[in-house]
């Protein structure tokens, strides 16, 4: 029966120590992805694999939620020292890497219905008093030109993290792909190749060409 299970892409393996997990069809059976976003975690799965086998560290998906983004696939590090990262989980958009690419892709009308400015039109609501929606939208547009964006403990102390966008199969950016790891082996000095070999990956998941 798991063998079954695991061949349908209902469950899934981890090759270190043999434990089982949900797989893609069967959360996409419970209707908690759209058919875009379960397309793409199919056609990515062998990209996230890869990027962690040559980084050593977590390689995740996620969508956004509101004003947070949602884990919607990862592959985690083989590494004891990793991110602590699990499917469905959310996090603010603003403070993680994931979260500003797929800010920095929206369309305008969409983003300020997102963040609905306060009474002085700069800082917005009371859930992100801290952020100075004049400056932030500066620097998201920096990121879209950039095509990259980066996250040095803002989200988590001690985690940095690495995120490209990605196209579904309508042109749209509504998926991120990331590498996050520990400060400790996730040094500064391993961006650029790093951010190289993400944004290949990204560009081979995309369903049209970024």
């Amino acid at each position: 029966m798991l063998g079954t299970l695991k061949y349908k892409n209902y469950i899934e393996q981890n090759p270190q120590n043999l434990k089982y997990k949900l797989g893609s069809e069967f959360l996409n059976k419970a209707f908690l992805f759209s058919d875009n976003e379960a397309n793409i975690i199919k056609k990515s799965m062998p990209y996230l694999e890869n990027l962690r086998d040559f980084t050593k560290e977590s390689v995740s998906l996620a969508v956004l939620d509101g004003t947070n983004i949602v884990y919607i696939a990862k592959t985690d590090s083989y590494e004891l020292l990793r991110t602590n990262i699990k499917i469905g989980k959310k996090l603010p958009a603003y403070k993680t890497a994931l979260g500003k690419i797929l800010l920095a892709y929206l369309p305008p009308e969409k983003f300020n219905r997102l963040f609905k400015l306060n009474k002085d039109k700069n800082f917005i609501n009371n859930n992100y008093f801290d952020l100075n929606i004049s400056e932030f939208k500066q620097y998201l547009e920096k990121i879209k030109e950039e095509g990259i964006a980066f996250d040095d403990e803002e989200c988590t102390p001690g985690i940095r993290c690495l995120a490209a966008p990605i196209k579904d199969i309508d042109g749209e950016v509504s998926t991120a792909i990331s590498i996050s790891g520990p400060t400790i082996r996730f040094t500064l000095e391993k961006i650029d190749l790093w951010k190289r070999e993400l944004i290949k990956a990204a560009k081979k998941i995309s369903f049209k060409i970024l």
